[in-house]
């Protein structure tokens, strides 16, 4: 997204050569679709963690559990997590 930005600011590909950039390919263009690119694979990073949580669900409820988050036992913390998981 930054360097969307830049070439934004700089003009850059209608700064390098006039009247070649006019409408299409010009920087205010560049800065929309790299913000896209920025924001898809922001988003595929986010799923990506996502999906790492889940697989590390078991370890989470360990970590809780011996930190003593108020649950009594690894059942009680379990039906907890399964109640709350699609909240």
């Amino acid at each position: 997204m930054c360097v969307g930005a830049i070439l934004a600011m700089f003009f850059l590909p209608e700064r390098l050569t006039p009247g070649t950039f006019d409408f299409l390919l010009n920087s205010h263009n560049l800065l929309h679709v790299l913000s896209m690119v920025g924001a898809y694979f922001m988003h595929r990073a986010v799923v990506v963690d996502f999906q790492w949580l889940e697989e590390q669900e078991d370890e989470v409820l360990k970590c809780l559990l011996e930190r003593g988050g108020g649950w009594r036992n690894e059942s009680e913390l379990l039906s907890w997590s399964h109640q709350n998981k699609h909240a």
